[in-house]
């Protein structure tokens, strides 16, 4: 018992010390409502740039380069999922989006997992906010900025580059049924 009590007495005083750090707890933004995030898109031998929104709950993703892909369009409503390219489009049944594997999908279900704010970890990295989860069986790392803004995504093999900063374009013709199987 008298060993006890010096470890109490220690512990409480490290706790009430200057020196003795509480772990930085951050508050997570709210990301339930609308969203558009501009950025460049990694995955494999592909960089694309593109910008994501969410409208009402529908998940669009727009590509806006490199040429190979310039103008696809990619949206979620529900359990629907449509591709559009040059006035042609194609919607998959509504029972198939969960064996889709499209980035879209990938980047959508990491954003809505960290909404809910269940089993994630969060933690700062300087005027950062990280996000780790995993959402369908894919790690992720959603990075927020210092405003609580979408500045990066990175997740099953895409990396979502919100920051602004340019990245090269994949310039040469890429097999882009790789990315919307």
């Amino acid at each position: 018992m008298r060993k006890i009590i010096p470890v109490i007495i220690l512990a409480s005083l490290c706790f009430t010390a200057a020196g003795c750090k509480q772990p930085e707890t951050a508050d997570i933004p709210d990301l339930t409502g609308d969203i558009s995030v501009k950025g460049s898109i990694t995955a494999n031998e592909l960089t694309a740039s593109a910008e994501l929104t969410r409208t009402e709950g529908v998940w669009t993703i727009d590509f806006t380069s490199p040429e190979s892909i310039k103008g696809l369009s990619v949206t979620i409503d529900g359990n629907a999922v449509k591709y559009a390219l040059d006035g042609i489009e194609y919607e998959y049944p509504a029972n198939s989006h969960k064996s889709l594997t499209t980035a879209v999908a990938v980047l959508t279900d990491c954003i809505a997992d960290a909404a809910d704010k269940e089993n994630i970890s969060v933690h700062k990295s300087g005027e950062k906010l990280i996000i780790s989860g995993s959402a369908d069986n894919v790690a992720y790392n959603l990075t927020l900025d210092a405003d609580g803004n979408i500045t990066g995504i990175s997740a099953g093999g895409y990396v979502f580059d919100c920051s602004g900063e340019s990245t090269e374009e994949t310039s040469s013709a890429v097999d882009v049924g790789l990315y919307l199987k």
